[in-house]
């Protein structure tokens, strides 16, 4: 069974991301949606409307594949006019309609090229325009920039966005890239091993993930699996240390505490810090560094546990390795998970 158990509700005009690790059932389901796989239990609704029975056609879908499954043969302006020709509509009605959309993803004087003639990023936008031409109830797109490198994908992210609200058009977007889902979507839905674990607004993903799964997949979290020592007062154990973390439930005996590494300071003096009752001072040592660009990450060695760093504070942290170092967070930045 590919998929189980799936309850999902997409708004009218709403960007949906699906986002999991390869596997997950991700596809599975936006092939359900599509028509091209049929669930053996359930219903597949579109405005109230049950559509188990209907033929993709039927349920006038855009899709954008990975492969974007543009035909050699035909020229870009072909390829975007083949859905609305199919459906018989006359050329004199739906010219206007592909010219707005070749404007839309700016492929003017492209219209007579054929695609292999068109770059990685241009071709994704034919197949775009294609899916959009219909006039279809749902768009789905289906790992549609995972083929493209990082910058082309950058900016058609942005631009499938910007069209997406234009449109208003309701749409499920499929990927096992987390920061693409974070930051293009309304809601995010993260799937595993078939299952559907947490669905919401990409903040509340991010800062208040539902389960330990979750809090690794989506972005780079330090976990603590802690013991219970005061719920009321928000104190756990973990190696031997106590933790400030915010008030939780009495009944969890083990908890596991995540810290987001942009919530971690560091210090090469504690001194300075005067006692806090809200502030988790831990002693590390520094293991290595990377530089991104504008933040720096560090892996520190804390207690035996790699503990991830980011800082914006790229000309102060040059260390290398091997220097004692104390990490500090604020209760206020611990999750429960």
């Amino acid at each position: 069974m590919a998929v189980r158990d799936i309850d999902l509700t997409i708004e009218d005009g709403e960007f949906l991301t699906i986002v999991g690790p390869s596997g997950c059932g991700k596809t599975t389901t936006l092939r359900l949606i599509a028509g091209f796989a049929k669930p053996d239990q359930g219903r597949i609704l579109f405005d109230g409307e049950v559509v188990n029975d209907l033929r993709p056609k039927a349920r006038n879908v855009g899709i954008v594949f990975q492969n974007y499954a543009l035909f050699p043969n035909l020229t870009i302006l072909d390829n975007i006019a083949f859905g609305l020709r199919a459906r018989n509509i006359p050329e004199r009605e739906h010219a206007k309609r592909v010219q707005e959309l070749i404007e839309m993803v700016k492929l003017e004087g492209k219209e007579e090229a054929y695609p292999r003639e068109l770059s990685g990023g241009q071709q994704q936008r034919v197949a775009l325009a294609r899916a959009l031409a219909i006039h279809p109830r749902v768009l789905l797109l289906d790992e549609p920039l995972s083929a493209l490198d990082a910058k082309v994908r950058l900016m058609l992210r942005y631009e499938i966005k910007k069209i997406q609200r234009e449109f208003k058009i309701t749409t499920v977007y499929v990927t096992h890239d987390q920061e693409e889902a974070l930051s293009i979507s309304d809601t995010v839905a993260v799937m595993n091993r078939g299952e559907l674990l947490q669905v919401g607004p990409p903040e509340k993903i991010y800062h208040s993930p539902r389960g330990d799964f979750i809090a690794s997949f989506i972005g780079i979290s330090n976990l603590f699996p802690s013991k219970r020592r005061s719920p009321e007062r928000g104190e756990v154990e973990w190696e031997g240390l106590i933790l400030k973390v915010p008030p939780f439930d009495p009944n969890l005996e083990e908890v596991l505490v995540m810290v987001r590494p942009e919530r971690i300071t560091l210090s090469m003096d504690v001194q300075k810090f005067s006692p806090q009752n809200d502030l988790n001072v831990l002693e590390g040592m520094v293991e290595g560094r990377v530089f991104l660009g504008p933040t720096i990450r560090l892996a520190l060695n804390v207690g035996g546990k790699r503990v991830i760093v980011d800082t914006s504070d790229v000309e102060k942290y040059r260390w290398e390795g091997g220097e004692k170092v104390y990490i500090l967070f604020e209760r206020k930045d611990v999750k429960i998970i």
